[in-house]
């Protein structure tokens, strides 16, 4: 089930990104849970043509009951949306909106999540058409963290996932050995930086490739990107990347 959400404007400037944004709740019926969540529509959108979907999930600092508070805290969704990066890559854009915690470091899960998994893998398909062979996934931090569980879960779910600054139990991670990863973490972070190191050791038991470079934050742009397509062009299918210590907070600026 779906119904638009009516959202109240206030007198700041209007993100026009933002707005390109439709907002819906998505009833599930298998788990009884309701999902707020913002959908960008390519423009040009076209029934007869098959469309790659981007999946964001937002992390705990944006819990909410306004649907688009997460598309207002970054870039982390809206970046696949804007003009210039529609004309490169027509895409859908999912970026759901959590009013409670998802996913805990001590291993717990809501309901949450399954209901995004089949809002992704069945609903929005059935709807629009959407290439499921084309859905891609990304998070930081506790959306991160549902990335991770998702593709341990369902490890045929996504095509490529771009996990930020987040980790999981090591052990459970082991059916998404041969999944396309692009990992970036804080090597300050307390947590996510062993916590990534752990899994993706455990990964290369499992028979995963991963190919590791560390960044520095004070990179000038031509030099993340030229880092990144170096990285890109690796045959791996696991890319790890680290930010020194002292520039973590880089991460909070590119996400």
């Amino acid at each position: 089930m779906e119904k638009s959400i009516a959202i109240l404007e206030n007198n700041k400037t209007k993100n026009l990104v933002v707005e390109n944004f439709k907002q819906f709740v998505f009833k599930d019926p298998r788990t009884g849970t309701s999902v707020k969540y913002n959908l960008y529509i390519p423009k040009n959108y076209d029934r007869n043509k098959k469309y790659p979907l981007v999946l964001f999930m937002h992390d705990m600092s944006v819990l909410s009951e306004d649907t688009k508070t997460t598309l207002l805290q970054g870039n982390g969704a809206v970046s696949f949306a804007t003009p210039e990066e529609q004309s490169r890559h027509e895409a859908f854009v999912l970026a759901p909106q959590y009013s409670r915690q998802v996913v805990d470091d001590n291993g717990d899960i809501t309901s949450d999540l399954e209901a995004t998994v089949n809002l992704v893998r069945e609903y929005l398909p059935s709807k629009y058409s959407i290439d499921t062979k084309r859905i891609y996934a990304t998070g930081q931090s506790m959306g991160g963290m549902m990335a991770i569980v998702m593709n341990s879960k369902y490890p045929d779910l996504f095509a490529a996932s771009y996990l930020v600054a987040c980790q999981w139990d090591d052990k459970e991670v082991a059916p998404m050995a041969k999944n396309n990863l692009w990992i970036l973490v804080s090597t300050g972070d307390a947590k996510a930086y062993p916590g990534m190191n752990a899994i993706t050791s455990e990964l290369i038991k499992m028979g995963g490739t991963v190919t590791k470079e560390a960044w520095k934050g004070d990179y000038a742009e031509g030099q993340f990107l030229e880092s990144a397509r170096r990285l890109a062009a690796q045959k791996t299918n696991i890319k790890y990347t680290t930010l020194e210590k002292r520039d973590k907070s880089i991460l909070a600026k590119r996400c």
